[in-house]
C-alpha cells in the first residue's frame, strides 16, 4: 500500500465531492491517481472502475455491510482493503479509507480523522494470487 493524499476535499454544500474513495482504490492497487480523475463525478462509474481494475490484473469480489466480517477480513491487496463510513466532518456522501486487519491503516483527508461508522468495505483482489 502506498499512501496518497486527497487531491479534491468536499464541502459541505455538496456541490464538490471528494476524490477520497478513488485515492483509496490508488493507494491500495498502486493504479496512478490520474487513472480515476475522469470517475469523479461520473453517476454511473462501477463500469469503469471494473474495467480499470481489470486492466491492471485486480478483481472486485463485491462490497462486505456487516460489521463484525469487515473488522475480520483477511483478504485485500496485501491485506488492505477500501472501506467507506459516515464522514466526522458530517457530508452525507461519507468518507473512504484504507483498512488492514480491522484496522484504519490510512484516511487520505489531511485531517486524518477517520470514520465515525462504518458502512461497507471493498473486496479487491489480485486476479492471480499466486503474486
Amino acid at each position: 500500500m502506498i499512501p496518497i493524499m486527497q487531491t479534491v476535499l468536499s464541502n459541505k454544500e455538496g456541490t464538490v465531492h471528494g476524490n477520497c474513495f478513488w485515492t483509496c482504490i490508488a493507494s491500495v492497487t498502486h493504479i496512478p491517481l490520474s487513472e480515476f480523475e475522469d470517475y469523479q463525478n461520473e453517476k454511473n462509474w462501477f463500469p469503469l472502475l471494473w474495467d480499470k481494475l481489470i486492466k491492471y490484473e485486480f478483481e472486485y469480489h463485491g462490497g462486505i455491510n456487516n460489521l463484525e466480517k469487515i473488522l475480520d477480513y483477511k483478504k485485500g491487496i496485501d491485506g488492505y482493503y477500501v472501506v467507506d463510513g459516515e464522514s466526522p466532518r458530517g457530508f452525507v456522501r461519507g468518507h473512504s479509507v484504507v483498512f488492514k486487519d480491522g484496522k484504519m491503516v490510512h484516511d487520505p483527508h489531511p485531517e486524518n480523522l477517520g470514520l465515525s461508522k462504518i458502512w461497507r468495505a471493498h473486496m479487491i483482489e489480485r486476479i492471480n494470487n499466486d503474486l
